[in-house]
């Protein structure tokens, strides 16, 4: 809160600044690339008053801050100038744009803004003419004074009498990267001398900006009345300077009316008195002003109220001047002067940092791969927050949606560190998520994310083949085979659909009887292997993942011809299974028909019994 009075003296100016602290969030403009020419070049599209793609804002502009004057909104408007009271403070924005493609040849090298007064600051006039140039070490000078970039800016200076400009004090800020990442700095009051060094511009809208510095207006002399005015920050109590409210020995001036322009920022809080009695705040803040009566030789007379300066979501980032004038006059007599409030606005930076435990996804962003029903698993620190701040971290998906935020609270250093093993609701839904913070409704810092895996499925599939290796032929579900032939068996284990590996296979082969497996034949995905255990409790082999196939083969010997009926066929079944973990199983059969033929009688023609 600002506490302001005023008391009537001499005419004896003195401005006090007070800076109030508050903490915001920087907002975002965005401009459209253009692309001409190489080389750098400012301001060089036509000009608007209404900020458009492919058009430039007047070079130079400028309005009655004290007033609560806008920005020109046409050529004939910024033509007709400003006009100034005495004690008036007027703004000035002086727009930079380099025009050409945003590549390194392209860049304006220390780009430099300067200002001119004509007459120089100090020097009395009714009309001051204020002009701006851009420079840089690359880069040809453009200027205000050319009309096709707008023009320069006239302060009209009312009541008749020539009145001086001087530079207010902290008041060249820079407003930079417009387009882009936002930036406020706080510059030298140079610019009206050897200028003010902006750094290096890159081309392109992304990077455009404005200067901004202010003048006031020196007061009006008439009669012997005379007004100071200062401003203490009653939040923090710092003090006033020292005031009087006089009139000059021998003098006495009647009738005398004093009136004020709050800021829009500023908001009256309470009354304001006259030593130390109320009056009209209504006509102590419009043009009518109140009398405060006679002001007798070396008498003060003291006026106060308080203002509220207006919540941090009213700024932008950077440093604001809220000016704040009163006016005593009568019939014949008139002098103001102000008090500024100076208000900082520093952005929070809130960092974030998400530690995810395995499993990971594997492109080496740090991203957890989780699946719905698993714990999250991560560690969650955030920094930068006010003490004990509410805020959100939030997931939300690619695509857009879902959105789902969790509520959280900082601790009194402004940090969360925690650690979040809550489990993933089915809210979620398969795919890839981004995660940030939100504060305030805006997503303030971004953290690591994750990607929730389908739900897992898994497949298992067993099928067995035969074929005749004496004869050879293809692999089918029921081979033909002579007793003492060759077959050889294959089988093979598939995934199908799953989506995860599977583990701990175990294949088990059951070989009938009549049919011998020839030893060292065993082979598994093409190496050979001891059989071990797989014509009896099972054999263990490799992990099956998703896509792959497992395949086993193994030869065996139909048993003699003396095992077989003659003139009877024979049907061997062998059988497999295999099983997996999760109460995975599969079994397929192979078939070998194995045909005796009887003794075929040889031709002939029988003969008789001999006797």
């Amino acid at each position: 809160m600002a506490f302001i009075y005023h008391k009537l003296k001499m005419l004896d100016f003195k401005k006090a600044f007070a800076t109030i602290g508050l903490a915001g969030i920087a907002a975002m403009l965005l401009s459209s690339p253009l692309s001409i020419a190489a080389g750098p070049q400012f301001n060089i599209f036509p000009i608007t008053y209404t900020p458009a793609l492919n058009k430039d804002l007047p070079l130079l502009d400028g309005r009655n801050a004290t007033d609560g004057e806008g920005w020109s909104t046409s050529q004939s408007d910024h033509d007709a100038g400003v006009n100034a009271d005495p004690g008036d403070v007027v703004e000035f924005s002086v727009y930079y744009h380099n025009g050409m493609p945003n590549v390194d040849e392209n860049t304006a090298i220390n780009t430099l803004i300067r200002a001119f007064a004509t007459p120089s600051l100090g020097s009395t006039a009714t009309t001051h003419r204020i002009s701006a140039s851009i420079s840089a070490q690359n880069a040809s000078t453009v200027s205000s004074s050319d009309s096709s970039r707008g023009g320069d800016v006239n302060i009209q200076v009312q009541g008749g009498q020539a009145q001086s400009i001087s530079l207010v004090p902290g008041s060249v800020v820079l407003f930079k990267d417009q387009g882009s990442n936002p930036q406020t700095v706080n510059l030298p009051d140079t610019i009206f001398t050897s200028g003010v060094n902006i750094g290096n511009i890159r081309g392109c809208f992304e990077f455009h900006g404005f200067v901004n510095f202010k003048v006031k207006v020196s007061q009006i002399v008439q009669g012997d009345l005379g007004i100071q005015k200062n401003v203490k920050n009653v939040t923090k109590g710092t003090g006033f300077n020292a005031t009087e409210v006089s009139a000059d020995p021998g003098d006495t001036v009647p009738s005398v009316f004093v009136k004020d322009a709050l800021d829009p920022k500023l908001t009256l809080n309470g009354a304001v008195t006259v030593d130390g009695v109320s009056v009209s705040s209504s006509s102590f803040f419009s043009s009518s002003g109140v009398n405060i009566g006679t002001v007798n030789t070396d008498s003060n007379r003291d006026i106060r109220f308080r203002a509220t300066v207006a919540s941090a979501s009213q700024f932008s980032n950077g440093t604001f001047i809220l000016p704040n004038t009163a006016t005593a006059f009568t019939t014949n007599k008139s002098t103001s002067d102000g008090a500024d409030v100076r208000v900082v606005i520093t952005p929070q930076i809130i960092a974030c940092t998400y530690t995810w435990d395995a499993p990971l996804i594997s492109d080496g962003s740090g991203r957890g791969s989780r699946r719905v029903n698993d714990r999250f698993n991560v560690q969650q620190r955030v920094t930068g927050l006010g003490a004990n701040q509410n805020f959100n971290r939030v997931f939300q998906h690619v695509s857009g949606a879902p959105v789902i935020k969790f509520a959280a609270t900082a601790n009194s250093s402004g940090v969360y560190d925690q650690k979040d093993t809550s489990f993933i609701s089915s809210s979620f839904t398969t795919g890839d998520y981004n995660a940030f913070i939100e504060l305030n409704n805006s997503n303030v810092a971004v953290c690591t994310g994750m990607r929730i895996e389908p739900p897992v499925v898994s497949q298992i599939n067993l099928d067995k083949t035969v074929r005749n290796e004496t004869i050879g032929g293809s692999f089918v579900d029921q081979a033909d085979a002579q007793p003492s032939e060759r077959v050889t068996f294959k089988l093979v284990v598939d995934p199908q659909n799953s989506n995860s590996t599977l583990t701990s296979v175990v294949v088990r082969d059951t070989l009938p009887n009549k049919v011998s497996f020839v030893s060292g034949t065993l082979n598994v995905n093409g190496v050979q292997t001891s059989e071990g255990a797989f014509f009896s409790s099972g054999l263990s082999v490799s992990n099956v993942s998703p896509g792959s196939q497992l395949t086993i083969t193994f030869q065996a010997d139909v048993a003699s011809t003396s095992q077989f009926t003659a003139g009877t066929c024979e049907i061997l079944t062998n059988s497999a299974t295999v099983t997996a973990a999760t109460n995975l199983s599969d079994s397929d059969t192979a078939l070998v028909k194995v045909c005796k033929q009887a003794p075929v009688k040889e031709p002939g023609t029988p003969s008789n019994r001999p006797f």
